[in-house]
This record gives structure tokens, C-alpha cells and sequence, in this order.
């Protein structure tokens, strides 16, 4: 590229692109929405009402109808049928805030903007799977975990082995009444990936994904109906990482905002380009998730 501009110390040269701010964001929005194993596991009903009312959306419950025995001549009792309201406020953001100089602006051959774009969308990506992860476990329903501090192995056939790992989930899943439409997730390690594809009964009995799928949003395949991710960002505490499974209707997640804004450096010949997304999660079936507390041999 030949000579660059000459810069004071510390600065690195930034090549840019053209800016269009609403196209930015909506760039932003589309590969996170792409890349986040939070959107796959969670729900999005009430984006669009949070989105159009405020800050909070008031979820209702469905309600709980008694079924009672029936005898001839028996007086029928009366229920009183209420349905439980929960809140869902949105709380969580973060941010973005950086220069582009006009000098870098000018002489970019680069299509900087949108590396940006990957690269911030993959950041908040980051942030906010291993926020909810780290966040979920202490909503889960008391009594609610497949597996207690296991060392899993590829070859065992016991309760260590992946066949009894696997196993325990879908019975846990199946005696809280999980429906098994196409909902249901596990979440593992990339070290528990390479157990079930060493394991060939496992990895045979598993619909594998397309490689862009994979790549994309660490989905891996569907075993008897349970669809399986691999990331890093699971919690972990001391040695063991916290496994989680569910149903997509357990957590329901919303992003509100997403704006990006273009402004002139006060202080240098330039822009300011900042960011900010704001978003929040809630359990509203806590029954519905269960995990275990793990690690590999």
C-alpha cells in the first residue's frame, strides 16, 4: 500500500469505509441473531411488545385447572381460576465507542465496515451467551440437575460413559413433562463434542448439521430430538462446567434497542462511532431446564 499517513504515537491506522449507520445496526442485529446460541435456545415472543411499550412487558401465566373426582349426587366445589403475572424488564446493554480518522477514511482500500460489524456481532455474541449461561443455573427448578460432579468418558458404560450422560438428560426432560416438538437443547463443552464423536453408538444415533451450521451457531446435531450446541461460554466453577439443558419455551429473550450513531471528533479531524444494544432474558418455565455439573477424562 506504500507510505502511510504519519500518526503520533500509539495511534493505529484504521482503514474505513462508507457509513450508513441504520445499515450498520441492522447488520449487527442480523449476524449476532445468526451467530448467538442465546437466540436458538430462547424464545422471542414478547420482542415485539417490549420493543412497541417500554421498558417491561407483563407475561401471564396460564392458569392451573383442578381436576377433582366426580360421584353422583355429590355437590360440585368451586375453583377460583387466577393467572400468576410475571415481569419481564430489560436491564442488560453494552456498548461500543471508537475514532475513525478522515486521513484513514480517505486512503482505505479495505471493506473495513464491515469487518467491524462481524467482529462486534461476534464480541456481544460472547457477552451475552456467556452471561446468560453463567445467570440461568440459579433459576432452574429445585431438584432439576441430570448429573452431579461427573467425569465423563468416551468408553464407559456407566453412569460416567456419554450413552448414560445423554440418557439422563432426555429422562429428566421427559418427568417434567417437556414437550418433544423440536424444542428441547443440551449445551456442551467443545471437549464433550469430541467424547460423543468418539463414541460410535452416540455419534451414529446423532443427525449431524451442516457445516455452516456449526460454524455459525456451534450447532452440531439432534439426538432423538434433543438438539445439541458447543460453545466455550458455559459457566464453570472449580473443575466442573455446568451443562445446561431445556426447551426453548423455558427463556425468553428480547433485544429492545440497537442504534449506532455516527458523530465528529471534537477533538481531531474525524468521526466518533458509537454503539449500543440493550436487551434482557428471563426463565418463565423454570421446570423446563435442567442441568449437570461435569467434565471430561
Amino acid at each position: 500500500m506504500g507510505n502511510q499517513f504519519p500518526a503520533v504515537s500509539g495511534y493505529n491506522q484504521i482503514p474505513n469505509g462508507y457509513f450508513v449507520p441504520e445499515i450498520w445496526s441492522g447488520n449487527m442485529l442480523k449476524n449476532f441473531y445468526e451467530q448467538a446460541i442465546a437466540s436458538e435456545i430462547c424464545n422471542h415472543d414478547y420482542e415485539g411488545e417490549i420493543k412497541d411499550k417500554g421498558d417491561k412487558v407483563i407475561i401471564r401465566r396460564d392458569p392451573e385447572v383442578e381436576i377433582r373426582a366426580y360421584q353422583k349426587g355429590k355437590r360440585l366445589e368451586m375453583q377460583n381460576v387466577s393467572d400468576d403475572a410475571i415481569e419481564f424488564p430489560i436491564q442488560r446493554g453494552v456498548y461500543f465507542n471508537f475514532p475513525v480518522d478522515d486521513v484513514d477514511r480517505r486512503q482505505s482500500d479495505v471493506p473495513w465496515i464491515q469487518k467491524v460489524t462481524n467482529n462486534a456481532s461476534i464480541k456481544i455474541k460472547n457477552y451475552i451467551d456467556a452471561t446468560l449461561f453463567a445467570d440461568v443455573y440459579g433459576h432452574v427448578a429445585t431438584g432439576n440437575q441430570f448429573k452431579n460432579n461427573v467425569t465423563l468418558s468416551a468408553s464407559a458404560t456407566d453412569s460416567s460413559g456419554i450413552p448414560s450422560f445423554l440418557t439422563s438428560v432426555m429422562v429428566m426432560l421427559d418427568e417434567n413433562h417437556c414437550p418433544n416438538d423440536g424444542g428441547r437443547f443440551l449445551i456442551v463443552t467443545p471437549a464433550i463434542k469430541g467424547l460423543i464423536m468418539q463414541n460410535s453408538v452416540v455419534n451414529n444415533a446423532v443427525h449431524m448439521g451442516d457445516k455452516q451450521s456449526m460454524l455459525r451457531t456451534g450447532y452440531l446435531g439432534t439426538f432423538d430430538g434433543l438438539k445439541i450446541y458447543v460453545t466455550t461460554n458455559l459457566y464453570a466453577a472449580s473443575t466442573y462446567t455446568y451443562v445446561l439443558a431445556g426447551h426453548t419455551a423455558a427463556i425468553t429473550f428480547a433485544t429492545q434497542i440497537t442504534k449506532t450513531e455516527k458523530l465528529r471528533n471534537p477533538n481531531t479531524f474525524g468521526d466518533i462511532i458509537r454503539g449500543l444494544q440493550v436487551f434482557d432474558w428471563k426463565v418463565v418455565q423454570p421446570t423446563l431446564l435442567c442441568y449437570g455439573t461435569v467434565k471430561t477424562s
